[in-house]
């Protein structure tokens, strides 16, 4: 019963995060689908995971190009978990067609593990990439953790980590 009424909340919160990110107002059409995945480490290094991500261009957020991020995610091993976030994102151009980027966000997970004791999560990402025409290519570092130093929350946030490469093509 938990179970499908966490998946309930989960399709919820992908719905309502996708629909924001879509029908939000945008200077420009870059948006990009990517798929991403690496290994885990620190205290994920027993896991891997995949990552698809829908962005879209947004407004500018303190003068930097800004961007939105619907992501689902899926790490395996001990402390397996699917992950769906939304996010905002900035990207700072760098020389030539380089950018490095940092989104941050919020996401509910399918069930608390070892490393993570909460359904509510943080997202957050870092990248440094390049946009050459259509494709794009980076490397970056995810963090997944329910901010327990920050809030207080009781039980585990070893937090999951992983260093990714992402590819993904603009539209």
């Amino acid at each position: 019963m938990i179970r499908t009424w966490g998946h309930r909340i989960l399709t919820i919160i992908a719905g309502f995060g996708l629909a924001g990110v879509v029908s939000s107002p945008s200077p420009a059409t870059a948006d990009g689908l990517f798929i991403e995945g690496g290994p885990g480490i620190i205290q994920s290094m027993s896991s891997s995971v995949v990552l698809a991500r829908y962005q879209k261009d947004g407004m500018p957020l303190f003068g930097y190009d800004g961007f939105y991020e619907g992501i689902y995610a899926y790490w395996n091993g001990s402390n397996h978990a699917v992950d769906v976030a939304i996010a905002r994102g900035l990207r700072w151009k760098l020389k030539g067609d380089g950018y490095f980027s940092t989104a941050l966000g919020v996401g509910y997970m399918d069930r608390e593990t070892d490393n993570l004791g909460t359904h509510f999560e943080f997202y957050i990402r870092l990248a440094l990439g390049r946009r050459t025409g259509r494709y794009d290519l980076s490397l970056g570092y995810v963090h997944i953790s329910n901010g327990k130093l920050i809030l207080g929350w009781h039980g585990a946030d070893n937090g999951e980590n992983f260093i990714t490469l992402s590819m993904g093509g603009l539209f």
